[in-house]
């Protein structure tokens, strides 16, 4: 396992050094109390469940990648509108504002 990930790395002054508690799971992302409604997130990377329906019929190559792949944008949909929140308010002239997601 040690040859795949790196398991010597400090976590608890990486933790500390990114602003948060040193201890393991104590930690608050607020802009995760936000829930971007479901016809918002899918605007943002509208082809996921398209491929997931080919990946799940098997009318495409069937990888565990792919799969992972499609599960990690379907999760940045959030991520990326939470973010947007208080994006918009850092920067209110950025081009990415004027994408037609309502």
């Amino acid at each position: 396992m040690e040859k795949c990930y790196l398991t010597s790395l400090p976590r608890e002054a990486m933790r500390t050094l990114a602003g948060f508690e040193p201890a393991r799971g104590s930690f608050y992302i607020a802009r995760a109390s936000l829930d971007p409604p479901e016809l918002v997130q899918k605007q943002i990377f509208p082809l996921v469940e398209e491929w997931k329906l080919k990946l799940d019929q098997g009318s495409c190559e069937q990888t565990i990648a792919a799969g992972g792949f499609l599960d990690l944008l379907q999760y940045l949909r959030t991520v990326i509108l939470q973010d947007a929140v208080s994006m918009i308010d850092a920067f209110p002239g950025h081009p990415l504002w004027k994408h037609p997601v309502r």
